[in-house]
């Protein structure tokens, strides 16, 4: 799904390249839907799958995270 438009403030969305840090372990770089406004960060499914391997692989899976995963 491409959002154009933030469902949390009304804002425009833009496609950045941000970091995915969890428990001061950083993930890399990746595309992220990134409102204008409010600064909300979300992943497409892609991604968010992309994320749930790597954070799987380290072992981390199912702890608090400081982001959201969802599209």
């Amino acid at each position: 799904m491409k959002r154009t438009i933030c469902e949390e403030c009304g804002g425009k969305i833009e496609w950045k390249q941000t970091e995915y840090i969890l428990y001061n372990h950083s993930f890399g770089l990746f595309p992220t839907m990134v409102c204008t406004k409010c600064g909300e960060e979300v992943f497409d499914q892609e991604t968010s799958l992309e994320i749930e391997q790597a954070v799987k692989k380290a072992g981390l899976w199912g702890l608090e995270r400081k982001q959201k995963l969802t599209a």
